[in-house]
């Protein structure tokens, strides 16, 4: 089996639930292999023996797999946005000299250790120099320079190809898109400045029936003829029902009155 680094391949080996891996290393002239799991977040590289890789292969227990789901990762750097492309950048220059000077032996504790440790204290210096030169305003906020955060863009890297652009912001991976949210009871999201202040919530879920008058009043007070700005629809719906604080409901029966459009508080004939 001709083996190559960053070949992705697929484990169906049971009762383990299939998993993808990724050659991250091949031992020149001998016989240990680095893989880590692409999809596990707190995955981190194993070494194997390269015969016992092959047999698997042979057996059908593993399969190579043609598709890398990071593959986007490797378009040139117009794709993505400029702040990305900043943030990656200074990621990047926290594990830079570990992935580009160092290779198999990065794989065992006693080695990477001492280098995390050396590139982290070197980041807090640079970041110190930057403050002391008056630059720090123009330096991108992203996570802080520390061990923990260094361990993090390693498995990035390793997972997603090895490449710095495995480092750019994943943000549309961010916030479950498309999928509908369990209520629990408590207020979903961060909580206010004011809930913060006081210790009680603020807001409320929005539940089906909000959404049924959200939708209801866009009809009425926006996509009519006569047809309000954004502000005005939003502060006629918001007059013309009421939030009951004590149970977090809305009052529909404004919609029984929709043949009048009320602007800034005030009905006028529609």
């Amino acid at each position: 089996m001709n083996l190559t680094v960053n070949m992705l391949f697929l484990c169906l080996e049971e009762p383990a639930p299939p998993r993808i891996e990724r050659i991250l290393w091949i031992e020149q002239g001998g016989s240990r292999i680095a893989t880590i799991d692409i999809q596990d977040k707190k995955a981190w590289p194993i070494l194997h023996d390269r015969t016992f890789l092959e047999e698997r292969f042979a057996s059908g227990a593993i399969h190579q797999l043609k598709n890398d789901p990071y593959q986007h990762l490797r378009q040139p750097d117009q794709a993505f946005k400029h702040e990305y492309r900043v943030q990656r950048d200074q990621a990047y220059e926290l594990i830079q000299d570990i992935v580009e000077h160092h290779e198999g032996e990065l794989f065992f504790s006693c080695v990477l250790g001492p280098l995390v440790q050396k590139a982290v204290k070197a980041a807090r210096e640079r970041m110190r120099s930057s403050a002391e030169g008056g630059c720090e305003k123009e330096r991108p906020k992203v996570r802080g320079c520390t061990k923990t955060t260094a361990y993090q863009y390693l498995r990035l890297y390793w997972q997603r190809g090895q490449t710095p652009n495995a480092l750019l912001p994943a943000y549309d991976g961010c916030g479950a898109k498309g999928l509908k949210r369990t209520l629990h009871g408590p207020k979903r999201g961060r909580p206010s400045k004011k809930a913060l202040q006081n210790g009680l919530p603020t807001g409320v879920n929005i539940t089906d029936k909000i959404k049924e008058i959200f939708r209801q009043g866009t009809r009425i007070f926006y996509d009519t003829p006569k047809r309000l700005c954004a502000k005005a629809s939003g502060l006629g719906l918001s007059q013309a029902s009421h939030h009951d604080a004590d149970h977090g409901e809305v009052n529909p029966g404004f919609f029984a009155a929709g043949e009048h459009l009320i602007v800034f508080g005030k009905p006028t004939p529609g």
